[in-house]
């Protein structure tokens, strides 16, 4: 939670402004729902995943999805960190 209430703005930038340049409300909740439901089958089969790396995944897949052009530059550098 602590995560979430420090530092979650940089990772809503990063998604919003670094690799996806929409911020659309229906579009982050889309992003924001689905990784809810990740997270839930995750956390239930036992596999050890961080929500940032949840959120990007979704972001990218939503992207993909709405037809909306993905940073793919912005993406490889955070998929390399």
């Amino acid at each position: 939670m602590a995560g979430i209430l420090l530092e979650g703005s940089k990772l809503s930038g990063a998604i919003t402004t670094g690799i996806v340049s929409s911020s659309d409300p229906q579009f982050m909740l889309i992003i924001t729902t689905s990784s809810f439901i990740l997270m839930i089958f995750l956390t239930y089969r036992r596999l050890p995943i961080s929500l940032s790396q949840v959120a990007v995944g979704a972001a990218i897949g939503a992207a993909i999805a709405e037809g909306i052009q993905v940073n793919w530059i912005f993406t490889s550098i955070i998929a390399s960190s």
